[in-house]
């Protein structure tokens, strides 16, 4: 299975969901490029974009990515910034992809995956998993 097929199974955990009509991203710098790294290599990509999102002085609150069975996360940030801006700080961190919410609905957005396009892949609320 292709990493935009994986990204399409997506799911949130989060410590309470986000209020419904909110757009933002969900962006993480783990994994650069879809390639698996060290965790600590992961802690230290993932700190160093958190004060990326500090400067953008915009809400933001943590979360994890995860497969649905849950044998993979990672650690990821929503964001409410201009969509744009995401965009350039994912590839500045090489993500493949972020995920954009609007209003609830959930796409998949490419940054370096030049031959995918945007794809609405369902409502963000349904890939919420509430946890602790």
């Amino acid at each position: 299975m292709s990493d935009w097929d994986l990204y399409k199974q997506t799911c949130f955990l989060m410590a309470q969901p986000l209020a419904p009509e909110l757009s933002f991203a969900v962006i993480t710098a783990h994994n650069p490029q879809g390639d698996k790294v060290s965790d600590t290599y992961n802690r230290l990509l993932d700190y160093r974009l958190q004060q990326d999102i500090v400067r953008l002085n915009v809400p933001y609150r943590e979360l994890w990515g995860s497969a649905p069975d849950l044998s993979h996360r990672e650690k990821s940030w929503a964001v409410l910034a201009d969509k744009s801006i995401m965009l350039t700080l994912a590839r500045a961190y090489q993500q493949n992809a972020i995920y954009w919410v609007d209003a609830n609905q959930l796409y998949l957005t490419p940054c370096l995956l030049k031959d995918q396009s945007e794809e609405h892949i369902g409502t963000f609320s349904q890939r919420v998993i509430v946890s602790a």
